[in-house]
């Protein structure tokens, strides 16, 4: 918890309104500065979601989680892109970040497989509670996740 206070006192706090998603955004944005990532925001949703937090947290903390750990990968060029945008009932959300482009399995790469590489499918069990989308694309340098809540 100190470290997660000082890290979020040398960055910006997002704040929307939505407590869940403002606490897991600004930390996995401290999370990442403090490890020389780029971290940029575009974020327009409102305080209100039909979306869980608990789900919010899994979904963007995973995501956010799998991100870093590509990044500090790389010796150059460190960045993590997070859009949310809510527009007529949909929660529309991109995470772009640099990453290697070894990266085409998926799977964890620490040794401790028993305990880790379960990011994805946390993500996916989440967002199967609710109507979505999900689409996974790599290219190039880039790892992009993006997925649609419709939230009527």
């Amino acid at each position: 918890i100190e470290k997660i206070n000082s890290d979020l006192e040398n960055t910006e706090i997002v704040d929307t309104g939505n407590t869940a998603f403002d606490a897991i955004i600004s930390t996995k944005k401290a999370l990442a500065e403090s490890k020389n990532i780029e971290f940029t925001i575009q974020i327009q949703i409102p305080e209100k979601l039909k979306v869980d937090a608990v789900d919010l947290c899994v979904i963007f903390g995973n995501s956010l989680d799998n991100a870093i750990e590509a990044c500090e990968k790389l010796e150059n060029h460190r960045m993590i892109n997070v859009s949310a945008i809510y527009d007529d009932c949909q929660l529309i959300c991109k995470i772009t970040n640099t990453a290697s482009l070894s990266t085409t399995d998926l799977q964890t790469t620490k040794d401790d497989k028993e305990n880790h590489g379960f990011g994805l499918d946390n993500i996916k069990q989440a967002l199967s509670k609710y109507n979505h989308v999900l689409k996974i694309d790599q290219s190039d340098n880039k790892f992009v996740l993006s997925f649609i809540i419709f939230n009527c």
